[in-house]
């Protein structure tokens, strides 16, 4: 499982309205290069969508990773 922290946008684009997010994924394959990086960042936005109750199709898909740990 996986801790990640950083910034996501709604739609349009606007860099100073970032909004920080923390969520976790049951994954390990995160950017692991196996997987496209793309069906990563869909995972994220998916998750920032339910955490958060925003739609996917309002988020942009540009938002900031600051970290990725690990959860036991």
């Amino acid at each position: 499982m996986k801790k990640i922290t950083g910034y996501f946008f709604k739609k349009p684009l606007v860099l100073e309205d970032k909004k920080p997010f923390e969520i976790e994924l049951q994954i390990d394959a995160l950017y692991d290069g196996k997987e496209p990086v793309i069906k990563s960042n869909q995972q994220i936005l998916r998750e920032i969508g339910k955490k958060y109750d925003y739609s996917v199709d309002s988020l942009h898909s540009f938002f900031i990773i600051s970290e990725i740990s690990d959860i036991d």
